[in-house]
Protein backbone atom coordinates (compact mmCIF):
# COMPACT_ATOMS: atom_id res chain seq x y z
CA UNK A 1 0.00 0.00 0.00
CA UNK A 2 1.37 3.39 -0.99
CA UNK A 3 0.49 6.97 -0.17
CA UNK A 4 -3.08 7.55 -1.29
CA UNK A 5 -4.70 10.78 -2.42
CA UNK A 6 -7.88 11.86 -4.11
CA UNK A 7 -7.96 14.96 -6.26
CA UNK A 8 -11.61 15.82 -5.82
CA UNK A 9 -12.91 17.79 -8.77
CA UNK A 10 -15.54 17.79 -11.46
CA UNK A 11 -14.10 17.23 -14.93
CA UNK A 12 -15.90 17.43 -18.26
CA UNK A 13 -15.44 14.64 -20.80
CA UNK A 14 -13.24 17.00 -22.84
CA UNK A 15 -11.05 17.74 -19.80
CA UNK A 16 -10.67 14.01 -19.08
CA UNK A 17 -9.64 13.52 -22.71
CA UNK A 18 -7.10 16.36 -22.48
CA UNK A 19 -5.65 15.01 -19.23
CA UNK A 20 -5.52 11.48 -20.64
CA UNK A 21 -3.52 12.70 -23.62
CA UNK A 22 -1.21 14.69 -21.36
CA UNK A 23 -0.57 11.67 -19.10
CA UNK A 24 -0.04 9.18 -21.95
CA UNK A 25 2.68 11.40 -23.40
CA UNK A 26 4.76 11.23 -20.22
CA UNK A 27 7.92 9.18 -20.62
CA UNK A 28 7.17 7.31 -17.38
CA UNK A 29 3.71 6.17 -18.53
CA UNK A 30 3.80 2.37 -18.55
CA UNK A 31 0.36 0.91 -19.24
CA UNK A 32 -3.38 0.94 -18.62
CA UNK A 33 -5.30 -2.07 -17.40
CA UNK A 34 -8.74 -2.84 -16.00
CA UNK A 35 -9.16 -4.07 -12.46
CA UNK A 36 -12.45 -4.20 -10.54
CA UNK A 37 -14.26 -2.37 -13.37
CA UNK A 38 -11.86 0.60 -13.27
CA UNK A 39 -9.06 1.61 -15.60
CA UNK A 40 -5.73 1.86 -13.77
CA UNK A 41 -2.96 3.97 -15.29
CA UNK A 42 0.53 2.80 -14.26
CA UNK A 43 3.59 5.02 -14.27
CA UNK A 44 7.06 3.69 -13.65
CA UNK A 45 10.19 5.76 -13.18
CA UNK A 46 13.33 4.56 -14.95
CA UNK A 47 15.15 3.78 -11.70
CA UNK A 48 12.29 1.56 -10.50
CA UNK A 49 13.37 -2.05 -11.12
CA UNK A 50 10.59 -3.62 -9.04
CA UNK A 51 7.27 -5.02 -10.14
CA UNK A 52 5.19 -2.27 -8.51
CA UNK A 53 4.60 0.92 -10.49
CA UNK A 54 6.04 4.14 -9.08
CA UNK A 55 2.45 5.35 -8.91
CA UNK A 56 -0.91 4.77 -10.48
CA UNK A 57 -4.04 6.80 -11.03
CA UNK A 58 -7.71 6.01 -11.56
CA UNK A 59 -10.22 8.43 -13.05
CA UNK A 60 -13.38 8.36 -10.92
CA UNK A 61 -16.67 10.23 -11.13
CA UNK A 62 -15.65 12.61 -8.34
CA UNK A 63 -12.04 13.17 -9.39
CA UNK A 64 -8.74 11.34 -9.72
CA UNK A 65 -7.43 8.75 -7.26
CA UNK A 66 -3.63 8.68 -6.97
CA UNK A 67 -1.52 6.05 -5.21
CA UNK A 68 2.17 6.93 -4.97
CA UNK A 69 4.56 4.11 -4.15
CA UNK A 70 7.73 6.15 -4.56
CA UNK A 71 7.11 9.38 -2.65
CA UNK A 72 4.72 11.19 -0.34
CA UNK A 73 4.70 14.20 -2.70
CA UNK A 74 1.44 14.14 -4.66
CA UNK A 75 2.56 16.48 -7.45
CA UNK A 76 5.98 14.89 -8.03
CA UNK A 77 5.86 13.53 -11.59
CA UNK A 78 2.38 15.05 -11.97
CA UNK A 79 3.49 18.65 -12.42
CA UNK A 80 1.87 18.85 -15.87
CA UNK A 81 -1.46 17.78 -14.38
CA UNK A 82 -1.25 20.49 -11.72
CA UNK A 83 -0.35 23.06 -14.39
CA UNK A 84 -3.34 21.92 -16.47
CA UNK A 85 -5.65 22.48 -13.48
CA UNK A 86 -4.18 25.92 -12.82
CA UNK A 87 -4.17 27.02 -16.48
CA UNK A 88 -7.78 25.93 -16.97
CA UNK A 89 -8.85 27.28 -13.56
CA UNK A 90 -10.18 23.90 -12.46
CA UNK A 91 -11.04 23.96 -8.80
CA UNK A 92 -10.00 20.93 -6.82
CA UNK A 93 -9.57 19.70 -3.27
CA UNK A 94 -6.91 17.20 -2.15
CA UNK A 95 -8.00 14.41 0.13
CA UNK A 96 -4.94 12.82 1.77
CA UNK A 97 -5.96 9.40 3.05
CA UNK A 98 -2.99 9.33 5.43
CA UNK A 99 -4.61 12.22 7.32
CA UNK A 100 -7.65 10.05 8.09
Amino acid sequence: MGYEYKIITKLSNEQVKDISTLLERQSIFQKKHHFEDKEHWHFKKFDNNGKMPSFFIIFETDGIYVCKNNTTQLWQDLEELKTYFETNQIHFYILDYSDS
